[in-house]
């Protein structure tokens, strides 16, 4: 077994309400509690944060594409035997 785990960690997008907000606006509330659980899970694993780092590209909204944060790539180390 590995000592390290990487897990990608897809963000929750808004999606197009009456206010004119278009998808690629990141529902930062639902990620962040996305986040914190994965953090919890792995350290009850016995794994500990060691890099959270966020995947940019693009989201395609018709007739638009927008540059956006996709997601993050959370890298953990086994620190249990």
């Amino acid at each position: 077994m590995y000592p390290y785990k990487v897990v990608f960690v897809e963000n929750t997008f808004l999606k197009k309400t009456v206010g004119q907000i278009r998808k690629g606006n990141v529902d930062g509330m639902t990620t962040s509690k996305e986040l914190e659980a994965l953090l919890v899970e792995k350290h009850e694993e016995g794994f500990e944060l060691k890099d959270i780092s966020p995947v940019n590209g693009l989201v395609v909204s018709s007739p638009y594409s927008i540059n956006t944060t996709l997601g993050f790539m959370v890298t953990f180390k086994k620190v249990r035997p």
